[in-house]
């Protein structure tokens, strides 16, 4: 989903996720709102940029890392929730 929400901003802007927020969230109910689909593509961004994905970290992790603008600073808090198998809290 972050993927072609990427792709299809690239195209026609960010208005697109508030678009398609309305139409799943109608067609398939809570959990599409601006914000969840605007993590999905951030989320998709963030993965090609620090290039594997770590399978010690969850989702939640990620979500807070996005505000991160610094790839290496990323990278290092990756390595430490890894190292001391750290849970999101």
């Amino acid at each position: 989903m972050g993927k072609l929400l990427n792709e299809a901003s690239k195209h026609y802007g960010e208005s697109i996720i508030k678009n398609y927020s309305i139409k799943l969230t109608n067609e398939l109910g809570k959990g599409y709102t601006f914000t969840a689909l605007t993590r999905m593509k951030n989320f998709c961004v963030l993965i090609q940029k620090v290039a594997t994905v770590s399978q010690q970290l969850t989702y939640g992790h990620y979500i807070e890392l996005l505000p991160i603008q610094n790839i290496d600073a990323i990278k290092y808090y990756i390595m430490i929730v890894e190292k001391q198998n750290l849970s999101i809290r």
